[in-house]
């Protein structure tokens, strides 16, 4: 009967709560509707092995299969902005990007994770960031998103301490990107939000405006799911 009453109250559940890839797939879908991106790309990932959890993307409006959503993520590049302020060009340089203003998602995917992991790239186990360096990269990217001045208040999620930066970079089109990680304190997710082309005004082709506010559904959609 237990087994019947789960079954009856799971299937009310909405699908995008079921599990990472359906939140990460819903978010892209209302991307689609309100703001008609050219292209759209959301990575999830656990920093403590470097395995990635979900992965969503678009492009000219169409939703990617989850194969075409990863290599998109591996393979487009673009202009990451101010991203990359936190950080020593020698710390970027380590995780493997040559050109700061020709990333992937999957490149701020990996350097993220190993702020969050202590200074270590997983699942390669690269040491990346001195240890004596790690926690004042954390605590620049905490005070980004949770500090008093200039924050990236649309980044926050209620109840939960997040950390991370956003950027915006091009011309035509523009690309705004978030990549964070959470909890703060405790980083069990990372993830990476790139939409490139909305169509909104260009004061809001920012990634603190566009892109943080998609980091904080995610991460507070997750927060529920894993914590009901």
């Amino acid at each position: 009967m237990a087994d019947i009453a789960l079954a009856s109250t799971t299937q009310w559940i909405p699908s995008e709560l079921r599990n990472s890839e359906g939140i990460l797939r819903n978010e892209v879908e209302f991307m689609i509707r309100s703001y008609h991106p050219s292209r759209m790309i959301i990575l999830l990932s656990d920093p403590r092995t470097g395995k990635i959890e979900a992965v969503a993307g678009s492009k000219h409006g169409k939703l990617l299969s989850r194969t075409d959503a990863f290599h998109e993520a591996s393979r487009f590049r673009f202009d990451p902005g101010a991203v990359f302020e936190s950080f020593t060009l020698e710390e970027v340089g380590a995780a493997g990007i040559r050109n700061v203003s020709k990333v992937s998602a999957m490149d701020l995917l990996h350097l993220f994770g190993a702020v969050a992991e202590g200074g270590v790239m997983r699942p390669v186990g690269r040491s990346i960031i001195p240890q004596d360096q790690v926690q004042a990269r954390r605590n620049d990217l905490l005070k980004l998103v949770q500090g008093r001045k200039d924050s990236i208040l649309l980044a926050r999620v209620d109840g939960m301490r997040v950390a991370g930066a956003a950027g915006h970079g091009g011309t035509n089109p523009v690309t705004a990107c978030f990549a964070g990680y959470f909890p703060a304190d405790h980083p069990r997710h990372i993830c990476v939000v790139v939409v490139e082309g909305a169509g909104v005004i260009l004061k809001y082709q920012r990634g603190a405006l566009l892109a943080a506010p998609v980091f904080s559904f995610i991460a507070g959609k997750i927060r529920r799911h894993e914590n009901p």
